[in-house]
């Protein structure tokens, strides 16, 4: 299994322009700040979830794109018990795991976690825009702070 997970390559950019080219149709996104990104180490990016996690496809591919940088999502447990389990593979998605982190970190890729995960993208009206969800979920911060004690910069 962990040799599945280092050996998975991004699909080629060519094919992803053509899968979102609908999906730019439908949404007009604009991501700032991707000057900041470095492209010379991994990086653990930790993100909020908008309304039904829209968000995530312009974001791993305005990434890939702009900056050559492909992101491992880290997928709640339950998403590989349903149909789409497999879809979730293919596009380089991982179980969310502490093993799976160190194990994706340790070999140089950038890692993408949603703390709030499924909840987060059904918030109720009631929730603030940008407000997030994340409960007792510190796992995130955990492997962030292992990954600097580990000599890594990000």
């Amino acid at each position: 299994m962990n040799q599945d997970i280092i050996s998975w390559t991004p699909p080629p950019l060519e094919m992803m322009n053509a899968i979102l080219k609908p999906y730019y149709c439908l949404f007009n996104t604009e991501i700032v700040g991707l000057e900041h990104i470095p492209t010379d180490y991994p990086c653990f990016y930790v993100m909020n979830h908008s309304l039904y996690g829209l968000e995530m496809p312009a974001m791993v591919h305005r990434l890939y794109s702009e900056k050559g940088v492909f992101v491992r999502g880290l997928a709640d447990h339950t998403h590989w018990m349903g149909p789409h389990g497999p879809l979730l593979r293919q596009c380089g998605a991982v179980d969310g795991s502490r093993p799976n982190v160190d194990l994706l970190m340790a070999n140089k890729q950038n890692v993408l976690v949603y703390p709030g995960g499924g909840q987060e993208i059904l918030k109720p009206k009631k929730t603030m825009k940008y407000e997030l969800m994340w409960k007792e979920r510190l796992g995130f911060a955990r492997m962030a702070i292992k990954r600097l004690g580990d000599g890594l910069r990000h």
